[in-house]
This record gives C-alpha cells, structure tokens and sequence, in this order.
C-alpha cells in the first residue's frame, strides 16, 4: 500500500474574524488557499456559489514520495515555532492538520507518530482524519475541507 499516494495533508485555519494576510504575515508562508468571510465564491467552471460563510487560510503538504511522518513534519517545519505567533492564531481561530487517506484496501493502517502527535499539540493544532474506503477511490470523493465542524 502507498501512503504518499493516498493522502492528502492540509493545514487549516478558519473562523469569521479570520483575515488571510494577517494569517500569512504571522506564520511567514503564502497559502495554497485563502479567502475571509464574505468574499466570492467561484467554481472552477466559473459557477457563482453563494458567499463565503467563514475566513479559511489552507497550506497543502507536498505530494511527495516520503512517508506520512515526513510530509506533516516537512509541512510544519516552513512555519514558525514560536509559542507566540500560535497562541495569536488559535486564540480566536480553529486550526487543524486535516488528513483525507483514501485506503486501497478495508483495513489499512496509518500510523501517526508520536513525533507527529507532539508537534501538532506544541502548536495547539488538532488533528483531523477524513478517511475515505476503497470503493471508487480519490477520484470518488475529495477530503472534507469545508469549516461545518463545531467544537
């Protein structure tokens, strides 16, 4: 089974006072997706959706060869440690690691290291797993990247 192949890893920040340059200026790094509460909602086809009901900024882990463990580290290591910066984001937003793992098989496993675990929490980062089984795979059904998740 390939892991790198079946996972997609998303770092995301979302809430109604979310303004996405004050998000990119704090952690340093441009996201793969951005938008705050109200702006336009465009499909790819061009398709005007109604407006956004809340900010999200997303930053997308690379599609690489490397093991589940190395993506989220490689992903958090490009933004900043400081005890600080987080505390200033997770004080008025939600942030979660969100991981859609499309199994190949039923009973896959991934492991989620202990490693993976603590440098989730040192940045009060929740850890969200979407998994999809077998039937009709990636192509099927995209991860949850939507903000209806309530505490």
């Amino acid at each position: 089974m390939s892991v790198e192949a079946t996972t997609i890893i998303t770092l995301r920040i979302f809430g109604d006072s979310l303004v996405p340059d004050e998000v990119t200026a704090l952690l340093g790094v441009e996201p793969t997706h951005a938008h705050a509460k109200g702006d336009r909602h465009i499909g790819k086809d061009g398709r005007e959706f109604a407006k956004r009901r809340v900010g999200m900024w997303q930053l997308r882990a690379e599609e690489s060869a490397g093991t589940f463990e190395s993506r989220v580290l490689g992903l958090l290591a490009c933004l900043p440690r400081s005890e600080a910066a987080w505390s200033a984001i997770t004080q008025n937003l939600e942030v979660d690691l969100s991981v859609g793992y499309f199994m190949e098989r039923t009973n896959e496993e991934l492991l989620v290291t202990t490693k993976v675990l603590s440098a989730l929490a040192s940045r009060g980062i929740e850890l969200l797993l979407d998994i999809y089984d077998p039937v009709g795979g990636a192509e099927a059904c995209a991860p949850n990247n939507s903000s209806k998740r309530t505490r």
